[in-house]
């Protein structure tokens, strides 16, 4: 099965150059101890960093941009005579290779991230309530709550959102984060959802609660 944690996956090629704080880098471990599939991920992209560092550099000569530049402009006075609208043309046909480019390099980056977002699957997900999470060891998991605070996390600025049992006297709640590249609306306060993510522990001194982080989905409740 496919990994969500982007959270851990976008910090990967950081972590193989080993600028990650202590902390991050621990987080990564523990989680491939487990995970198949960032195994595969993190192996491919030691292989990457590996071919590019052992490219050959090159210098281009000192005078070519003075040669690009006479080229342009010679290039330019002959598109003219030839159409009345060179400069539109060009433009259009460079935005539709930057879109093409663009397109490519996330799908490349981010493999099945469409897949995702047009065949999610709900059975998938063990639905849990949220007292459940301190015992639960599954990783994705789908949970119920009222939607109390919404919040940017000033570090990463993710999405962020608290869901608990009752909004005026909460006995059990989580954090939930949507992040990147996942696209979903921020839901409204007070509104009674159900969420589908993957289930984490956050350990650190000023947080230590649960979460589904990432979001991967949103349902309302009537």
């Amino acid at each position: 099965m496919a990994c969500w944690r982007m959270d851990l996956q976008r910090k990967m090629a950081a972590y193989i150059h080993g600028s990650l704080s202590s902390g991050s880098a621990k987080e990564i471990e523990t989680h491939l101890v487990d995970c198949e599939s960032c195994r595969v991920r993190l192996s491919s992209i030691r292989e990457a960093d590996r071919l590019a560092r052992h490219l050959p550099s090159v210098t281009s000569p000192t005078a070519s941009w003075g040669v690009i530049e006479s080229m342009i402009a010679r290039n330019s006075k002959i598109s003219a005579a030839k159409t009345p609208f060179p400069m539109k043309t060009t433009i259009a046909y460079a935005s539709m290779i930057i879109t093409v480019l663009t397109a490519l390099i996330l799908w490349r980056t981010a493999p099945g991230l469409y897949e995702r977002n047009k065949g999610f699957d709900p059975a998938d997900f063990r639905q849990i309530s949220l007292s459940q999470f301190p015992q639960t060891v599954e990783p994705h998991v789908a949970t119920e709550g009222y939607v109390s605070q919404i919040s940017v996390d000033d570090e990463d600025g993710d999405l962020m959102f608290k869901l608990v049992d009752d909004l005026k006297q909460p006995n059990h709640f989580v954090v939930c984060e949507i992040i990147a590249p996942v696209k979903l609306n921020a839901p409204p306060p007070g509104s009674r959802i159900r969420v589908y993510g993957v289930s984490r522990y956050d350990g650190k001194a000023d947080h230590q609660w649960f979460e589904v982080h990432p979001v991967l989905n949103i349902e309302p409740i009537r």
